[in-house]
C-alpha cells in the first residue's frame, strides 16, 4: 500500500521543482512557522519505475499508466518501510522532467529478473539535507508554495544553496492519501553552505 500511495500522490501533484518554480503562482499559505531539520544521509539506491518526458507534450499520463501497472510488484520488496519519489532536473530546461518512484529494495529480491519487468535504479549520493514535513491535503498551490519558500526564502536566508539538481520525497505510514488532511510526507533538499567572500 505504501508504494501505491506514493504513486497516487506523485500522479496527482508531483510537479518537478523546475516546473513548480516557474509555473506555480505565489501561495497565500505561509511556511515561516515550519521547523525544518538538517540531517546527513549516506549514499543509498532507489529502485523503481521511472518517467522522463516533456510536460508541454503531455507525456506524463502515459508514463504514469506504465508505472501504475507494476506498482504492486515492488510493494513487498521494500526493505525499510520508506517509499521515495526522486525528482531530477536542470533549471535551464523548464519542460523536461525526470521522476523515479521506488524504494530501497531487499538485497535478495531480484525482482526484475524474477518477474521480467524493467526497473531503474538511481544512486542518491551522500549529502546534507534540509527536511521539511508536509502536512495535510495535497494541493498544487500549497506544494508549489512550499517549493518556492524553500528555494527563494529559506535557503538564502539561512546561508545555504542547493547541493545538486535533485530533491526527493519520502513516504511512510504517516502518508494516508493525497486528499487526507491527516497525511504527512517529508521533502528532502540537498544543501551546501554559501561560500563566504
Amino acid at each position: 500500500m505504501k508504494f501505491k500511495y506514493a504513486l497516487i500522490i506523485a500522479l496527482v501533484i508531483a510537479v518537478p521543482l523546475s516546473v513548480a518554480y516557474y509555473l506555480i503562482p505565489k501561495s497565500p499559505v505561509t511556511f515561516e512557522e515550519m521547523k525544518p531539520r538538517l540531517i546527513e544521509l549516506p549514499e543509498f539506491t532507489v529502485t523503481g519505475f521511472e518517467i522522463y518526458g516533456n510536460l508541454a507534450k503531455g507525456d506524463y499520463p502515459t508514463a504514469w499508466r506504465n508505472i501504475s501497472d507494476g506498482k504492486h510488484l515492488i510493494d513487498a520488496n521494500c526493505q525499510d518501510g520508506f517509499t521515495y519519489g526522486i525528482e531530477s532536473y536542470q533549471k535551464e530546461v523548464k519542460t523536461k522532467w525526470y521522476y523515479l518512484a521506488g524504494c530501497e529494495m531487499l538485497s535478495d529480491s531480484n525482482l526484475a529478473e524474477k518477474r521480467g519487468i524493467e526497473l531503474t535504479s538511481k544512486v542518491i549520493p551522500k549529502n546534507r539535507y534540509v527536511v521539511f514535513t508536509y502536512n495535510g491535503e495535497i494541493t498544487l498551490p500549497k506544494i508549489g508554495g512550499l517549493y518556492g519558500y524553500i528555494f527563494n526564502e529559506w535557503l538564502p536566508n539561512n546561508g545555504y544553496q542547493p547541493a545538486g539538481f535533485y530533491n526527493f520525497e519520502r513516504y511512510d505510514k504517516r502518508f494516508l492519501g493525497a486528499k487526507n488532511s491527516g497525511s504527512e510526507f517529508e521533502l528532502f533538499v540537498p544543501i551546501i553552505k554559501i561560500p563566504t567572500q
